[in-house]
């Protein structure tokens, strides 16, 4: 079967704009075409860069529709500068980041380590805007893979779903990088980019087969639901409610080998209300061993709770668990963390095919560094 090679279409795409409706600075056309394989942050970021580059880009993902999946994440200084070149987008970031949310430590007894502390004394002093001066900034994943996607839409960069890569192939007399889909169809371009995470095909051109991970001992359990949802249980509203009812709240929860995080939140315009929580503990007995990393693997309430109730003393106290109790069937994502060495090379033998985020370089998702490395 022919593939669909986009490398040799190129002339037949619109030349980017210099400058578009939303003043992005984009170069002229470079003749290069990017094929970005993945929609997830990494793969949508570098498909953003490459079209203010000049270059023609489109994305493909394995998923039937957009992702608005997963909970939080943080974002350093060094994976937000880039979005500077993006004034829409900057724009939305501020609205969806966390500016005025308080920090909360505590025992898994539910006694307080020192007194709340709100964010705005954790962020450097200076002139301009804080978004520009704060060290680390929370993210609600759905959020800002939304921001992401209105770009894109902006751009006129299309994401075409369904599309599960089992090969990756480089052609050098060609000087083509290329992928084949799980329906035999194949799809070329000058640069192919995989950001399809840690289990990527590519593995196999770029490393001579799949990588393989080593149980560290431990997992995290984590969970997103519609903060009314969450409220509407008096316990967990006293305990994880909005700091006076409107500021975001924070909260860390310390236990023997284990930790908990729980975020409420709403945006500037009093929306998009989220509740967020992770639990990182020792793997239960019955997952131990486990390699499978899927984020569409979820596990029951119950098995949860049970695994609590399996921790050290003190153990969670009530507060938690109902929080835990609160969260909808089929939401809980259960992930083993694994250890995994940094690859020695992150590209085909004709560099025509290059791993970005984690499929190069994959970090424990308790590190807080995913997202910046990925953008």
């Amino acid at each position: 079967m022919a593939a669909d090679s986009f490398a040799s279409d190129i002339a037949t795409h619109e030349t980017p704009k210099i400058d578009t409706a939303d003043n992005v600075k984009c170069a002229s056309s470079s003749g290069i075409s990017v094929l970005v394989i993945g929609a997830g942050v990494g793969g949508l970021m570098a498909a953003l860069e490459c079209h203010r580059k000049g270059h023609h880009v489109r994305v493909f993902e394995r998923s039937a529709t957009a992702s608005a999946g997963g909970d939080m994440f943080t974002i350093g200084l060094n994976g937000r500068r880039i979005i500077d070149h993006y004034p829409a987008m900057k724009r939305e970031l501020d609205q969806i980041s966390i500016h005025d949310g308080w920090m909360r430590h505590r025992k898994f007894t539910g006694d307080d380590i020192g007194e709340p502390v709100p964010m705005s004394k954790m962020v450097p002093a200076g002139a301009g805007n804080a978004i520009d001066r704060q060290p680390m900034m929370i993210q609600l994943r759905p959020l800002f893979h939304a921001m992401l996607y209105h770009q894109l839409e902006r751009f006129g960069i299309q994401v075409t779903y369904n599309k599960k890569v089992v090969r990756y192939y480089e052609d050098p007399l060609r000087c083509l990088g290329g992928i084949e889909s799980e329906d035999g169809k194949t799809a070329e371009a000058d640069l192919v980019l995989a950001a399809d995470g840690l289990n990527s095909k590519s593995h196999d051109i770029v490393l001579g087969g799949q990588e393989r991970g080593r149980p560290s001992g431990r997992s995290i359990f984590r969970a997103a639901w519609p903060l009314e949802t969450a409220m509407a249980d008096p316990v967990v509203k006293e305990y994880f409610g909005l700091k006076e009812g409107r500021d975001p709240n924070m909260q860390a929860w310390m236990g023997p080998n284990t930790h908990a995080m729980a975020l409420s939140y709403v945006d500037k315009s009093g929306g998009n209300g989220l509740m967020c929580w992770r639990l990182t503990c020792t793997e239960p007995s019955v997952k131990q061993g486990d390699t499978k990393q899927d984020w569409s693997r979820t596990v029951s309430n119950a098995e949860v709770l049970a695994a609590m109730d399996k921790a050290a003393p003190p153990q969670p106290c009530e507060p938690m668990k109902a929080l835990v109790r609160s969260i909808p069937d089929d939401t809980i994502v259960y992930w083993p963390l694994l250890w995994r060495d940094p690859n020695p090379c992150v590209h085909s033998k004709g560099c025509r095919v290059v791993q970005i985020g984690d499929a190069a370089h994959s970090l424990l998702p308790n590190s807080g560094f995913g997202a910046s490395m990925a953008i």
